[in-house]
């Protein structure tokens, strides 16, 4: 009866030992398991910081070439502007001179003009103002 009796309590002991400790057996796989992950997770997020450092560094290359092409070529064209300038003050002191020199030419125009009625006077107009303006505008093919 000893024997059955050490062996009831044995069992009963192995019985309760293995109930207590089968939280403190999960809660150290589940830990040993959670550590596993928590390693990867963080190699995973220290790659995904690398790439979205790079692309971002990428990006704000990108973005200051661009400005700085930017500003290169306003600064072309600020050069450029006065050139440009001074070629229509050119150019605009030589049409007044060619319009003095034709004005009774561009009389006559305007006289035949106010002579006309409808839509020939329109029609008139119209070619008139095309002409003087085409005319204005090759004033340098005419010089060579």
């Amino acid at each position: 009866m000893v024997a059955i009796m050490k062996k009831l309590i044995s069992k009963i002991a192995g019985f309760i030992f293995n109930v207590i400790g089968l939280p403190y057996n999960i809660a150290k796989k589940l830990t040993k398991f959670l550590i596993k992950i928590t390693k990867q997770l963080g190699s995973y997020l220290n790659k995904i910081a690398i790439i979205v450092t790079n692309t971002i560094n990428s990006l704000l290359n990108i973005l200051v070439k661009s400005i700085k092409g930017f500003v290169n070529s306003i600064i072309k064209l600020i050069k450029f502007v006065p050139l440009v300038i001074i070629y229509l003050a050119k150019w605009l002191v030589k049409a007044v001179k060619e319009s003095i020199a034709q004005t009774f030419t561009l009389l006559g125009f305007f006289i035949a003009w106010l002579t006309l009625t409808g839509s020939a006077k329109d029609t008139v107009g119209v070619a008139i103002i095309v002409s003087t303006a085409l005319w204005l505008l090759t004033i340098g093919l005419r010089e060579e």
